[in-house]
């Protein structure tokens, strides 16, 4: 029993000999590596509120997440960018002020930040352009393109791909028959729709010539490209002016969705309004002759 536990004895001695003897060599290693020694950080723990048991550094953490949620919840992309810089700015203080810095999405949320920074630059360029449009461009997108879903910058892109000219009398817009390559918008003047020489309809200030053959075309059926009636200037007109290819391009362009919507509602709302217009005026031709004929009948 005794030689038992003397044999425990040392055995526990030889363990303990051989922990302090481990323990020396990694002390002597460390001292004589001649690897750098980590970087220390500004801020080894992160900065504690007095009789509060969460930190500065939690508090960003959990801040950066709530806007990064209400980036998710708006429709406006200057708003959605802006949030998600204040929100990556939150991240990567919550990322590096802790006890051990998580380098590697500090390094990436860098890259977004500047990446996010560029995009609002741009976006607050285009909406300073917009802002500076000329006294006739604000007047028209308040009294027209506004009401039907325009933003400011969607104008001004909408606008901005139009040429601005003036048209004497007897210059057509379209002809019928032919292959139409223009789109027009009626800023002054009168613009008379022919079929065979006759008037069927009048086309006056703030509306669209051309859009039936444009909408064909956008939807890429070419065979119907060409203009079903002749549109003739009927005075000195002043119109904006589109090329098809051009506004094509433009309005496909996916950053240009909020453009490409409200424009083919604006076309959409127009059309009603001339078909209506349209109708009006054959009801009103039809009750004319229908007089002229009781007339007629009576007289014989």
């Amino acid at each position: 029993m005794k030689r038992a536990f003397t044999t425990i004895i040392n055995f526990r001695r030889q363990a303990t000999s051989a922990i302090r003897s481990s323990s020396q060599q990694q002390t002597r290693w460390l001292t004589t590596s001649p690897h750098k020694p980590q970087k220390q950080h500004f801020m080894k723990r992160p900065i504690s509120i007095a009789n509060s048991p969460t930190n500065l550094s939690n508090i960003c953490g959990h801040s950066s997440f709530l806007l990064l949620g209400a980036s998710y919840l708006t429709t406006e992309i200057l708003t959605l960018r802006e949030l998600a810089m204040g929100g990556i700015s939150l991240s990567i203080l919550f990322q590096y002020y802790r006890p051990l810095p998580l380098m590697i999405p500090v390094r990436w949320n860098f890259l977004f930040l500047f990446i996010n920074s560029a995009m609002v630059a741009l976006l607050l360029k285009e909406k300073h352009e917009a802002e500076r449009m000329s006294p006739e461009e604000q007047l028209l997108y308040k009294a027209q393109f506004s009401k039907m879903g325009f933003t400011d910058v969607e104008f001004y892109r909408l606008i901005s791909c139009a040429k601005k000219k003036s048209v004497e009398p007897g210059f057509h817009l379209c002809r019928r028959n032919h292959t139409q390559h223009r789109m027009y918008f009626i800023l002054d003047g009168n613009i008379q729709i022919k079929t065979n020489s006759h008037i069927i309809a009048e086309v006056d200030n703030h509306s669209f010539v051309g859009e039936m053959s444009f909408l064909s075309y956008l939807h890429s059926d070419d065979s119907q490209k060409n203009a079903t009636a002749d549109a003739v200037a009927g005075e000195n007109c002043v119109v904006y002016e589109w090329n098809f290819d051009e506004l094509k391009t433009m309005l496909t362009d996916p950053s240009n969705r909020g453009v490409s919507n409200a424009f083919q509602a604006f076309l959409s709302c127009d059309l009603r309004k001339k078909l209506f217009a349209v109708d009006q005026s054959v009801t009103r031709q039809n009750s004319i002759n229908k007089v002229i004929q009781n007339n007629s009948k009576s007289k014989v």
